[in-house]
């Protein structure tokens, strides 16, 4: 998984396996959204994780 070292974005397809896509996307809704201003972007990178792993499952998150 790579993280711009700018911007602190991560680019979903740069993520390898679904086990990190899962654990990355409980970690986005639990601390991220805590302390980031653009919830709505957040929730974007979510979706576009879920969907290249289909990880629509995750009825929690």
């Amino acid at each position: 998984m790579e993280i711009d070292p700018i911007t602190h974005k991560v680019d979903p397809d740069s993520i390898e396996t679904k086990e990190v896509a899962e654990a990355f996307v409980v970690f986005l809704k639990t601390e991220c959204q805590r302390h980031y201003d653009d919830i709505y972007a957040t929730q974007d990178l979510i979706d576009k994780i879920k969907e290249k792993w289909d990880l629509w499952d995750m009825l929690l998150v």
